[in-house]
């Protein structure tokens, strides 16, 4: 989300380390940033979708992925960059309801190593 606290190059790593968890959801965040990453606002409104923070099969939930081909601390890296998107989102308008338990979980995870 350029100009904001959320880089380009964040969100590309952010799907990168996504391929190795969950490549359909790395597709799906591919294709919010093709269509909506001209666009600041529009961009912020995909990201904030259930698809991004909601239950089982949201972007955020592959954090727990026990089927993945990341390592320990690329998942840890997976958990920070999603923290600092949603603290990004939280300082928005009308933010999703589902994030600010995200922000606070993989804050104590990677905190806490595990």
């Amino acid at each position: 989300m350029r100009g904001r606290g959320v880089t380009d190059s964040a969100l590309q790593r952010l799907i990168e380390l996504l391929g190795l968890i969950d490549p359909a959801s790395a597709t799906w965040l591919t294709e919010q940033v093709a269509c909506h990453g001209s666009d600041s606002a529009a961009l912020a409104h995909a990201l904030n979708a259930p698809r991004m923070w909601g239950g089982a099969s949201s972007v955020a939930s592959q954090a727990l992925n026990p089927h993945t081909a990341a390592t320990v601390e690329q998942v840890r890296e997976f958990r920070q960059l999603m923290a600092e998107l949603g603290a990004e989102l939280l300082a928005g308008e009308q933010p999703n309801s589902d994030i600010s338990s995200w922000v606070l979980a993989f804050s104590n995870w990677n905190q806490s190593g595990i």
